[in-house]
């Protein structure tokens, strides 16, 4: 499976400006730009230590061939946009949206066909088949209180040691660890 490719980023940050430099006990403009810049690092690192979207995102993800279902990689689902598949000839088609449900267990959501829906034949490419789809939340508000925390002891890290020589070992506090641990995907 290709890694997953982000098609449309989030609109606005987890974190707003004024509430980074409060955390950062900042008053001044100086360092606006690059505050916004640690809150947007503190974010990513986030996203991809957990492997998933925060604030609402435009993902897809790809299969070598048509299955029963399509776990999706990110998470939490919104919803799909589509499923587009490169018939055997090649030329890119789009699966009729009556066709599969988006469904979600303990390991996720996934794409589920319908059992009376036969696969068509695609070609040998390992992006034959592609599912796009929303992640995330709609708003900063409704990220989970324990992540927006954890975004916000990471900028203040940042910050703080934002000229440290590269020698020096970086030793973050462990309550950032803590906060984000019960959003850790379980590896089986």
């Amino acid at each position: 499976m290709l890694a997953p490719k982000l098609i449309t980023p989030a609109a606005d940050a987890v974190v707003d400006l004024a509430t980074a430099k409060q955390q950062c006990r900042v008053e001044v403009s100086e360092d606006d730009a690059l505050i916004e810049g640690f809150v947007a690092a503190a974010t990513k690192h986030i996203e991809k230590t957990l492997d998933m979207a925060l604030l609402k995102q435009t993902w897809r993800d790809y299969a070598c061939r048509f299955s029963r279902c399509i776990r999706l990689s990110k998470g939490p689902i919104i919803g799909i946009v589509g499923v587009k598949y490169f018939d055997g000839d090649n030329v890119q088609q789009t699966v009729n949206a009556s066709d599969y449900q988006m469904l979600v267990d303990a390991e996720g959501a996934y794409v589920a066909f319908g059992s009376s829906w036969s696969a068509p034949r695609v070609y040998d490419r390992p992006d034959a088949v592609s599912v796009d789809y929303e992640a995330g939340v709609d708003t900063a508000e409704r990220v989970e209180p324990q992540l927006r925390t954890a975004i916000l002891l990471h900028l203040a890290f940042l910050y703080e040691n934002r000229e440290m020589a590269l020698e020096t070992v970086m030793t973050p506090t462990g309550a950032y660890e803590a906060l984000i641990w019960p959003f850790r995907k379980t590896v089986v």
